[in-house]
């Protein structure tokens, strides 16, 4: 990839993040950036909208995010349309965020590993 078209697809912002440009045929609006953050994920009971403790957490990475959501590395698939509350970490903080999103798409990669797009709620 040459130097000009690179600088067209990732950016560094100011706060340290890179910023990915969507690529041309790419359907989304929104820019997103480039992290490795980790996230606890939980399926949510069907009935009450709280975590269904059956259902184990997955740890997992977030490679990217944007303003209308993130995109999810982890060993263990998600359920494609489940409502999941996802605890992202906060930089060395003992604190995480609680977050409520749907699982828009899951797709099986290389090995043992699983990329997962999910949705903000609200």
């Amino acid at each position: 990839m040459s130097d000009s078209s690179q600088s067209k697809t990732a950016k560094a912002t100011s706060d340290g993040f890179t910023k990915q440009a969507p690529p041309g045929n790419e359907r989304r609006d929104d820019a997103r950036f480039n992290r490795d953050i980790d996230v606890a994920v939980r399926e949510l009971s069907a009935v009450s909208k709280t975590p269904d403790l059956r259902k184990p957490v997955i740890h997992g990475k977030i490679q990217n995010l944007s303003r209308r959501g993130v995109c999810i590395s982890s060993k263990v698939p998600l359920t494609s349309a489940a409502v999941v509350r996802c605890d992202i970490r906060v930089a060395d903080l003992p604190v995480s965020v609680p977050t409520l999103m749907q699982v828009r798409w899951v797709e099986k990669t290389r090995g043992q590993s699983y990329v997962s797009g999910l949705l903000y709620m609200f």
